[in-house]
């Protein structure tokens, strides 16, 4: 999230200062297993390792012997002499090192974009590259390093999921549209937006819909962790509401907040909605609540109002009694004083008109959840 945060802050600074900044996503093909051993044990020395430390780090890589399963047999063993280990404790770190070099070279040839006084040619996680040019030049420089370093260090870039991205207006983006540029000889596409790290870059700050292909996926996904812990709620047998919260928030809240530190304020109120309508698909289901308001006795003003679906119901027609008699640990006779503490906060808090929806903290729109102000009097924040 601190690389997504930083992409985004450098491009909204010079957004404001009136510059077009030109991104190139590299990717590095098969990362971890081309990485150049000998290559590693030099870069290792260069950065002060030796002694024992070195010794035992070489003798772990002497000999790497590695079986393939194919149609449930494993062949024989074969001895491999590139690569780190995928999945490794030191793989992560011991890349860094080997690709580390590439931000030094880019530096000492003068490449890179200045932000707050400080020259920034590429941003670095693990394999994904990311470079920063302020002219479609300098980009191009930076692409024939890049070329020239992957060639000294025995590693190739993948020209089909390296793309450019220019970042400006309009008119600035119709001046360098004639432009091409090339990575080890292969021309690359230019993209409105690239996934990096799992969130769409590229739109300008402030752009309408900036974060629609990010939040269009990202509720797709939600549904359909949400559909899988909604069956596990359902029936007499479901789990419990406690229970329930706590899968909510490990498994399908977490998708939905992905990058928000970026997107929350700008977003729509029809996104708001979208994603309050997740939280409250959910609210209904922990509480057992079914999606006919007849089966609780509430009549049709039961659905009048979407905030309160699942929630007004608790004080009408005994739809507590309805809803919770087929489920195990009822709201309203269970022996666990959370629980009863949880209902009284949901019956107080359906009379309540300050609500606050969770995804803009700063606003103040009373489109929120009646459950959740219940949850968070009773201690468990979602």
């Amino acid at each position: 999230m601190d690389q997504l945060f930083i992409l985004n802050e450098i491009t909204a600074i010079r957004r404001e200062q009136g510059l077009t900044t030109f991104l190139c996503f590299i990717d590095v093909s098969k990362a971890y297993d081309r990485v150049w051993r000998p290559g590693l044990w030099l870069k290792l020395r260069e950065f002060g390792m030796a002694g024992r430390c070195f010794d035992v780090m070489r003798t772990m890589y002497s000999r790497v012997l590695r079986s393939l399963l194919i149609n449930g047999q494993m062949t024989e063993e074969f001895e491999t002499e590139a690569g780190v280990p995928q999945g490794a404790v030191l793989s992560p770190f011991l890349y860094a090192i080997y690709i580390n070099g590439l931000h030094k070279s880019l530096s000492d040839a003068g490449l890179g974009v200045w932000v707050l006084g400080r020259r920034v040619p590429l941003l670095l996680y693990a394999d994904d590259i990311v470079l920063l040019a302020s002219s479609e030049v300098e980009l191009q420089a930076m692409l024939d390093l890049v070329s020239s370093y992957a060639r000294r260090w025995r590693f190739h870039t993948n020209h089909k999921k390296s793309n450019v991205v220019v970042m400006g207006t309009r008119a600035q983006k119709l001046r360098c549209a004639a432009f091409t540029w090339e990575l080890a000889g292969r021309r690359l596409i230019v993209l409105e937006e690239y996934k990096y790290l799992g969130a769409e870059s590229g739109k300008a700050s402030g752009a309408a819909g900036r974060w629609n292909s990010l939040l269009g996926r990202l509720l797709t996904r939600a549904k359909l962790a949400l559909s899988a812990l909604m069956y596990q709620c359902g029936g007499s047998d479901g789990l419990r509401p406690r229970t329930a919260i706590a899968h909510w928030k490990n498994s399908v809240r977490p998708v939905c907040e992905y990058a928000c530190e970026l997107w929350e304020g700008e977003i729509s109120a029809t996104w708001v909605t979208k994603l309050e309508t997740i939280q409250y698909s959910f609210g209904k289901a922990a509480q057992g609540l079914h999606a006919n308001p007849a089966a609780l006795g509430c009549g049709r003003s039961w659905v009048s109002r979407r905030c309160n679906l699942g929630v007004r119901s608790l004080n009408y027609g005994g739809g507590v009694d309805c809803a919770q008699s087929r489920r195990r640990g009822c709201f309203h006779c269970s022996s666990d004083v959370g629980m009863r503490k949880f209902c009284l906060a949901v019956r107080s808090s359906v009379v309540c008109a300050h609500y606050r929806h969770f995804w803009s903290p700063t606003g103040s729109r009373k489109s929120g959840w009646a459950v959740g102000l219940a949850l968070r009097r009773t201690g468990i924040v979602l």
